[in-house]
């Protein structure tokens, strides 16, 4: 009762800070770019993984063809040869020719163990860059031609710029150097909180019983002798790195579409 001989003083605190909520979102923004830059990253790896085994691959067709040309080379000057010798043998005076034939004949069959040493060559890459066991045959296939009609370049540029790990890789790393200078200047704004305290006060009569009062609090560091400057200087650097990374990456997909 108000104006007791017994004193009761209770008091209910409750506070919400405020800076550290945009803090928190500027931190979970970072650790989502860090995690699409991972993703950007593996997907590079797998791209260079697929682009290494398709250069692999047509290399191995490549080698394939050649050695079968220089196989057909070296029938054509057998036939030759052969020509030559009934030519020889019915009386004819083709000693020059003969020598040229020889000639060649030893120059193709020359080619076709080249070819086949670079077909072999070719295939082993292939089997080791798909871990396949030593001596495994490779069953290859050429590839059909596509049949899509050309578009411009625009759009194709267009096009590797949307599939390009490298693009992706670069513009993940600028958002997380972007996220990276706001929560640096973050450090400028001071901490802020709005509170609720609710009191109950039994005992004295000229006192509410009841009473709810709302507060603001602050506090914010005036000197830190340039730590917040050089951090934030050093963030918006590392942004603007990352933006001329993202430029780069741009122009390398253009010179490679062009080509």
């Amino acid at each position: 009762d108000q104006g007791a001989a017994a004193l009761t003083y209770t008091q209910l605190s409750l506070t919400q800070p405020v800076t550290q909520l945009w803090r928190i979102r500027q931190a979970q923004q970072l650790s989502a770019a860090q995690t699409m830059g991972a993703v950007a990253e593996r997907a590079r790896a797998e791209a260079d993984v697929r682009l290494t085994v398709e250069r692999l691959y047509a290399a191995a067709l490549i080698g394939r063809a050649r050695e079968h040309a220089a196989e057909l080379a070296m029938r054509v000057a057998s036939r030759q040869g052969v020509d030559i010798e009934h030519a020889v043998a019915a009386g004819i005076d083709v000693s020059a020719q003969a020598l040229g034939a020889t000639a060649s004949t030893l120059d193709a069959k020359y080619v076709v163990l080249a070819a086949a040493d670079s077909a072999l060559d070719a295939e082993s890459e292939l089997r080791s860059a798909l871990a396949l066991p030593v001596g495994t045959r490779l069953e290859l296939v050429v590839p059909e031609v596509s049949s899509e009609a050309l578009a411009t370049l625009d759009v194709y540029t267009a096009r590797g710029f949307a599939a390009s790990p490298e693009v992706a890789a670069a513009t993940a790393v600028l958002d997380q150097a972007h996220h990276a200078t706001a929560l640096a200047r973050a450090d400028y704004i001071p901490d802020l909180g709005v509170g609720v305290t609710m009191t109950t006060l039994s005992g004295v009569s000229f006192l509410p019983q009841h009473a709810v009062g709302l507060s603001i609090q602050g506090s914010w560091t005036i000197f830190d002798w340039g730590k917040r400057g050089a951090l934030s200087r050093e963030r918006a650097a590392q942004e603007n790195a990352a933006s001329i990374g993202v430029a780069l990456a741009r122009d390398r997909v253009s010179v490679e579409v062009e080509r």
